[in-house]
């Protein structure tokens, strides 16, 4: 009897199995795009601004000349992939006016 109930209790339990798979790895993430290459290309000096995001959504206090059709792509990146946090700015400072000079946006000359 008592072999007839080990037998039973085997039979029941079965063997051991393997351990579970692991789960499936997440699926990636889409990659994201690059931030644009800043662009000074103007034909006149409505084309031309200056920026603070040449870098970084977030934008920096070094300001640089660029073109409005770069701030469009900029604005429309950052729109895209927003920045999680920008830290508080507090810059202080004055640049000189900005012209399209041999078809580069940059600071008026003299």
């Amino acid at each position: 009897m008592r072999k007839l109930l080990l037998v039973g209790l085997v039979t029941a339990c079965g063997t051991r199995d393997s351990p579970a798979p692991p789960p499936p790895a997440p699926a990636p993430k889409p990659a994201v795009a690059a931030f644009p290459a800043l662009e000074t290309s103007c034909t006149t000096d409505a084309d031309c601004t200056t920026t603070g995001r040449w870098s970084t959504c977030c934008g920096v206090c070094e300001q640089k000349y660029a073109s409005k059709a770069y701030v469009a792509k900029v604005d429309a990146f950052c729109t895209a992939n927003p920045a999680v946090q920008c830290p508080g700015m507090g810059c202080s400072w004055g640049m000189a006016k900005v012209r399209c000079v041999e078809g580069t946006c940059r600071a008026s000359p003299r």
